[in-house]
């Protein structure tokens, strides 16, 4: 990828040219089992209903999106579109509605009760874009709405596990997996990241005091360990007063 596009275009160009789910999402072909158990996961900490408006920001593709769309009575995406393009040819007729732009450039006139942030703040490129893009995320909801800012990669978090017995068999068994999957079927191998800032507990904490700053109650929760990359992400919930 050309390192002088925008993080934005450089994820439409991967959008665009990964060969599999979990490629474009910039995981392992590994887990592509576990990215199927994220979607319940997700339903649950928003308490999604069958009466509720989601807003997903940056979709993908659309792993989570597509199933999330039947536990509510109205689904939006806002993505690359190159990405509104991949999810539109594989799902046509589909019962959610797309939007293509960078967010929060191009943004709904409107406002949700769930908004799922999934895999998307640690792409971005300063901690100033991250606290803009929270902030703007959480204009968009309604009173009792609730943000999820999903999939939060925390390098403390990750060398905490690491240091610990558990971790450390953790690393062992992950090394003979990758081993055998490229030896096997070639697969394993990792999508380059694309951008990135480097998220940490103080970044975690900073973004949980911006949102206590707008004035919702927030919470910071574990991942399942049975999720992708579970032991060294976090979740943060953020919730809208009535």
């Amino acid at each position: 990828m050309n390192s002088e596009k925008s993080v934005f275009e450089q994820f439409g160009d991967r959008y665009k040219e990964a060969a599999s789910i979990p490629e474009m999402n910039g995981r392992y072909e590994i887990q592509a089992d576990a990215e199927k158990r994220m979607a319940p996961i997700v339903a649950g900490q928003l308490g999604l209903t069958p009466q509720d408006s989601l807003l997903e920001i940056g979709f993908g593709a659309g792993m989570l999106l597509v199933p999330l769309s039947f536990y509510c009575a109205r689904t939006v995406g806002i993505d690359h579109p190159q990405a509104v393009a991949r999810l539109q040819s594989s799902h046509p007729g589909c019962g959610f509605e797309l939007l293509s732009g960078e967010f929060p450039k191009t943004s709904p006139q409107e406002k949700f009760d769930a908004i799922l942030v999934y895999s998307v703040l640690h792409a971005l490129t300063s901690e100033s874009e991250i606290i803009n893009f929270v902030n703007a995320a959480a204009a968009l909801l309604k009173p009792g709405g609730r943000l999820l800012l999903g999939d939060l990669p925390n390098t403390d978090k990750k060398d905490r596990f690491l240091s610990s017995s558990q971790g450390k068999s953790f690393s062992k068994e992950w090394e003979k997996r990758m081993t055998a999957a490229r030896q096997e079927q070639g697969q394993g191998t990792h999508t380059p990241p694309v951008g990135g800032y480097f998220m940490n507990d103080s970044v975690i904490l900073r973004i949980l005091a911006a949102l206590r700053d707008q004035k919702l109650n927030s919470y910071i929760y574990p991942q399942s360990p049975d999720l992708p990359f579970g032991h060294t992400r976090e979740d943060i919930l953020a919730i809208k007063p009535l």
